[in-house]
Parts: structure tokens; sequence; C-alpha cells
């Protein structure tokens, strides 16, 4: 069955705004912090979740709406299901303040967001990994799993207070136990795709945050560099909340990978941009660490 909110006394239910306070400790990777990240043998694994039965094809819709792909559905935001590829390893990320953003799992135990969604809007500095929640798969109030951050891992450059450079405005979420198998979980892109490619984007918008919602076909109109990283210029509909939504295109086999993260939507027109995200070949021995 799925879990709900109202079991997790720290996270915000719909019509709910308590939180609770927890402290940990918070490290910094600096460098190569985007490579595939090897799993270890002994790490545990967890069984798949168990299924819900609201659909049964590839991106059908949940509320008795056509059946529709990622990247290729009706012209209004619709309700993805979050039971099939690729979409199975989408998280609400909230914090004890009440922000909430959009992520997604590229390990069993490791997810990623917008950098942006990390920092306290009154300070402007970093939350406590602790205080940083995802919830897999949530929908109006239940989840598949829960787990905590227990540290931050950013390029270097987006961990020096707010605003967050654009082209570096991602990060990686290391959690307290693996969430999911690695089967739910999304590949990372080896290579941006060109100009003109058909995309597709999932969040948990502002407008409809209790449901993950995707909006009509969209593309890539172009990739800018900005320093040491690259921004995703597209069309694809987004809101407020969908900070940290992974851009998705298919690579050489047809399978959706992760291009990007989204970083910011435009207000009052369709489409936003997203921080590149392109896995490296290995992470190098000069990454550090460095404690709070």
């Amino acid at each position: 069955m799925a879990r709900s909110c109202r079991s997790v006394p720290l996270m915000r239910c719909p019509g709910r705004s308590e939180y609770g306070m927890i402290r940990l400790p918070r490290i910094f990777l600096l460098a190569a912090a985007f490579a595939p990240w090897p799993l270890s043998a002994a790490r545990p694994q967890v069984p798949a979740p168990p299924r819900h039965g609201e659909a049964t094809l590839p991106g059908a819709a949940t509320l008795h709406e056509a059946t529709v792909l990622p990247g290729e559905g009706s012209q209004r935001p619709h309700e993805v299901s979050l039971q099939v590829p690729p979409w199975q390893g989408l998280l609400r990320v909230q914090t004890q303040l009440g922000a909430r953003c959009t992520g997604f799992l590229i390990a069993p135990d490791i997810a990623v967001t917008a950098a942006h969604c990390l920092y306290s809007d009154a300070t402007g500095r970093l939350l406590q990994p602790a205080s940083v929640h995802v919830l897999l798969r949530y929908r109006m109030g239940d989840y598949a799993a829960h787990a905590q951050a227990r540290r931050f891992v950013l390029p270097p450059g987006a961990d020096r207070g707010r605003p967050v450079p654009e082209a570096l405005d991602r990060a990686l979420l290391l959690l307290d136990h693996p969430i999911a198998p690695v089967a739910e979980t999304l590949r990372i892109a080896h290579a941006l795709p060109a100009s003109g490619t058909p995309l597709a984007m999932a969040g948990y918008g502002a407008d409809r945050d209790e449901v993950a919602a995707s909006g009509a076909p969209c593309r890539l109109l172009g990739i800018r560099r900005i320093g040491p990283g690259q921004v995703l210029d597209h069309d694809c509909a987004g809101t407020r909340g969908t900070s940290g939504a992974p851009l998705l295109a298919r690579d050489a086999a047809g399978r959706w990978v992760v291009i990007g993260v989204q970083i910011e939507a435009r207000i009052g027109s369709v489409g936003g941009r997203a921080a590149a995200l392109v896995a490296a070949p290995a992470a190098t021995p000069s990454d550090t660490i460095s404690d709070r």
C-alpha cells in the first residue's frame, strides 16, 4: 500500500503546514559532482514499491484522460503515470520550512534537484541536509517511499550562497537509505542533443502541486555556455515548483535520459531553462569533502 504523508510528522500533507526539526551535519563534494555514481554491492537494496493499479500503459494519464506518452501528450497539462518509465523515479522535494520542489532518482539512494531549492529564503544559506525530505511518486498525500538527505553535493561555485549561478543550479542529495531499485532510477545522458530535439518534463508545479503533471509536447530551443556550465533553453510548460524536474530526451537506443535539471519557468509564457546535466566518465581522485 502507498504510504501517507500523515505518517511522517516532518512532511507537509494537503491542508497541513506543521514541520518538525532535525539537524544533522552537512558536507560538500567538489568537482565531478555529477559523475555516474557507482553503487557498492554491500549497499542494501529495497524491493520495488507496490503498484497502485492506477495505470498500466507507459505514460498513461490517471485522471480518466486518453493515454499519453511522455513528450507526446495533449495540448493541456495532464497528470503523468508514476507507475511506468520514465516517471517511476520522480520525487517531490520538501523542506521543514515549507518550500517544495521536484526531484528525481539517479540511484537507489541518490536524488537530484535544483540547488536553489536547498537554500533558505530568509538567510540565503544552505539548509541542514536532514531538513530536506524526498517523497517518491507523491500523489495527493500518498507516496511510495520517504527519505531524508544526509549530504548535499553541489558543483564548485554553487555552494557560495544565493543567487546560484544558473549553469550550476543543480545538486545531488545523498539519501539516508535506498528507496527504489536501480531499474526505477533515471539515466543521465552522455552528451547533449541538438536543438529541436523533442523533450519531456514533468513536475509538481504550484498550480497542481499534489500531482505530477506534464504539458504539451516540447523541444530543445538552444544551448548556451555560461562559465563552467551550460544552460538549456526549452519550451516545456512549467511553473514554480517544477524546479528540479528532469528534462528528458531519447538517446540512440530510444530510452529516455536526463539532459538537464529544470531551474526556471517563464512567467506568463511557455518554456523555461534547465542546467545541463551530462554524465562524466568517473569521479576523480581530486574530489574533496568539507564539513560545515
